[in-house]
């Protein structure tokens, strides 16, 4: 089951449709109003970045080794509180480092 709840999984990986980029994404379906999300929300993060700069990332997906990264927090029927976008951005800068990008898209944005 793909969302914050288990951080161990890897929810869904592919790539922008001109291919030139990897979207991993979080997929969460949860309410996003409670600080024990926010909790959550970061022990994710936490596997997704031990995901990519572990080298399990280009173990299990060598195919597309050596192209951008970037996150993607897809909420399906709650938008994030404002507590959990701020936390998100504050990430942003400590992913770009890493060359990792971020995306957060609500229930009323389309796809990617």
């Amino acid at each position: 089951m793909p969302g914050i709840a288990n951080p161990d999984v890897i929810d869904v990986v592919g790539l922008t449709p001109n291919e030139d980029a990897v979207l991993v994404y979080v997929i969460e379906e949860g309410d996003w109003g409670s600080q024990v999300n926010a909790d959550l929300l970061n022990a994710k993060m936490q596997a997704y970045v031990a995901f990519i700069l572990d080298g399990q990332f280009e173990r299990e997906y060598a195919e597309v080794s050596g192209k951008p990264v970037e996150f993607v927090f897809r909420f399906m029927n709650s938008s994030p509180s404002k507590g959990v976008v701020q936390e998100l951005e504050s990430l942003r800068g400590g992913l770009a480092g890493y060359g990792i990008g971020l995306r957060v898209l609500g229930p009323a944005d389309p796809p990617l």
